[in-house]
């Protein structure tokens, strides 16, 4: 069932933000899935360009189509980005869900939204960050779920990968070490 709260977030917030213009590629757990990574989520993450909507739009443009603003932290700053927290709760279960709009702020973010491909994910028109970017997602996040996501991503993809960007981009984040060792678990892990 929670699964289903998931997608129905998804479908929710992806018609919040069409009618405004805002480019949004779906990351996190939901995001991973498109490359093979399949692993349970309580989530929506979505990175976003809202060049030209400002926070407050967003998030009075969310409230108006259903979701809530989490109490809890409606915003929140991690890594140096800003992300606006909603909750979508449930009629039937009660059960909320998360949705995490993060806004993409700086050269890295904007080129992650750039590089995303147009996909169907779960029945829904979608952008989908490249492989490469997500693992570079997930590295940076650096908690043990997202590292264990980003050696998987690298094990399952490894054939399709391109490692010049991937190696270039993870040096220039300061990375590298991180990657190199989730390359070589995810060569031994194959």
């Amino acid at each position: 069932m929670a699964g289903e709260i998931v997608l129905a977030a998804l479908r929710l917030i992806l018609g919040v933000l069409r009618p405004l213009g805002v480019r949004a590629a779906l990351v996190g757990g939901l995001g991973i899935q498109a490359w093979g990574r399949i692993r349970q989520t309580k989530d929506v993450d979505l990175l976003i360009g809202a060049a030209g909507v400002d926070p407050e739009t967003l998030q009075k443009a969310a409230e108006a189509g259903g979701l809530a603003r989490d109490p809890a932290r409606a915003v929140v700053m991690l890594s140096g980005v800003t992300v606006l927290r909603f909750l979508h709760t449930d009629r039937r279960s009660g059960i909320s869900i998360h949705v995490d709009l993060l806004m993409a702020s700086g050269p890295v973010f904007h080129q992650v939204l750039d590089r995303a491909r147009p996909a169907v994910l779960f029945g829904e028109a979608v952008l989908i960050p490249t492989c490469e970017d997500l693992i570079l997602m997930k590295l940076s996040a650096g908690r043990p779920i997202d590292r264990a996501d980003a050696v998987e991503l690298f094990r399952l993809n490894a054939s399709d990968l391109d490692l010049a960007y991937l190696r270039a981009q993870a040096g220039r984040e300061g990375l590298r070490t991180e990657l190199d060792r989730v390359e070589t678990e995810a060569g031994s892990s194959a």
